[in-house]
């Protein structure tokens, strides 16, 4: 019967057993063929088609379906304490059940890592921005101080300024011996 109908879960073997039990198997194949779709039809619309048909074997199914969906663990009928603890004693296949999880957790850490890479790369972006502002911030203030050195030495040899303020403010600013050496100033 599975080749006739789309079998999603381990509820759809089931119920088709049921079904196959209860209804037999020519009113299910009649049913799979009235549904007119070259692709296989969902059991819940063979249900359906059973229903529709009118003779007391198919009320019979259809009332066979919503039992078996009024029985199911999440239905809001259930007690919440019975939906829980079904939930809770819920046996299935490992590979039914875990694989899909697994596949969708590896998207997640796929997606998650890629994430991680973009962010890294961002850090390493504005770090390597933050560095090259700070060299260039360097590189300027010692331009400007070489050229203000030039400026006023020019302005000292073409006798614009007086030697002795200078060599004054010199040696107020300078401490260290080997900078005190190149203006004479020991």
């Amino acid at each position: 019967m599975e080749h006739l109908i789309r079998i999603c879960s381990e509820k759809d073997r089931q119920v088709l057993a049921w079904l196959r039990q209860r209804v037999g198997d020519a009113a299910i194949a009649r049913a799979a063929a009235e549904c007119g779709s070259n692709a296989k039809p969902y059991l819940s619309a063979i249900c359906r088609r059973l229903g529709d048909a009118g003779s007391a074997t198919h009320h019979r199914a259809q009332r066979c379906c919503r039992t078996v969906a009024r029985n199911h663990p999440r239905h809001p009928r259930v007690p919440l304490s019975v939906r829980r603890f079904t939930n809770f004693c819920r046996v299935s296949s490992p590979v039914t059940t875990l694989e899909p999880r697994v596949t969708l957790l590896k998207k997640r850490i796929k997606a998650t890592d890629e994430k991680l890479e973009a962010l890294k790369e961002a850090r390493k972006a504005a770090q390597k921005a933050s560095c090259q502002a700070y060299k260039q911030s360097k590189a300027d203030r010692e331009r400007k101080v070489m050229l203000v050195g030039e400026a006023v030495l020019r302005r000292l040899e073409r006798g614009e300024s007086d030697a002795a303020d200078f060599y004054r403010m010199m040696d107020e600013a300078l401490s260290r011996p080997a900078d005190r050496a190149l203006f004479d100033l020991d």
